[in-house]
C-alpha cells in the first residue's frame, strides 16, 4: 500500500520545529560568550558558581525553545499520522515469498498407526 504525500500542515510544524531547534542552540553559544566574558571580567569565579550561572541563563532562555520544538515536532507527526495513516512495516523476505497455500497447519494429527500402543497391562490398577 502506497501513503500518499506528506501533508502541508506537519510540514509547517517539522520546519517551526528546526527553527526553534537553530535558535536554541544559537542562544547555547550565545550564553557560552556571554559567561566567558563575564569570566574574563572576574565577574564570576570558580567552577560552581560558572556551572550555576550557565545552568540558569540555560534554564531561564534555552530550555523553553526546546521544549517548544519537541512539542511542534510531535504535533506534525500526530498530524500526520492522523492524515495518512501509520507507516506500513516491511515484512522480512522469507515471509514474503512463502504463499497461504503451503503453510502446514498445527492442528493435523498423526495417523494412529505413529501413536505409540498403550497396552492394558501397564495400567495402573486402583481396585486393588
Amino acid at each position: 500500500m502506497n501513503r500518499k504525500k506528506l501533508g502541508w500542515k506537519p510540514i509547517v510544524l517539522y520546519v517551526c520545529a528546526v527553527l526553534l531547534m537553530i535558535y536554541a542552540i544559537y542562544m547555547m553559544f550565545s550564553i557560552g560568550t556571554y559567561i566567558g566574558q563575564m569570566v574574563e571580567a572576574s565577574y564570576i569565579s570558580g567552577f560552581m558558581q560558572i556551572a550555576g550561572t550557565f545552568l540558569g541563563y540555560f534554564a531561564q532562555s534555552v530550555s523553553m525553545y526546546i521544549v517548544y520544538a519537541l512539542l511542534l515536532a510531535a504535533a506534525g507527526y500526530i498530524i500526520d499520522v492522523l492524515e495518512r495513516g501509520l507507516p506500513q512495516k516491511s515484512q522480512p523476505e522469507e515471509e514474503q515469498e512463502i504463499p497461504e497455500t503451503t503453510k502446514v497447519d498445527a492442528t493435523v494429527e498423526q495417523p494412529e498407526e505413529d501413536q505409540a500402543d498403550v497396552s492394558d497391562d501397564s495400567k495402573t490398577d486402583d481396585a486393588e
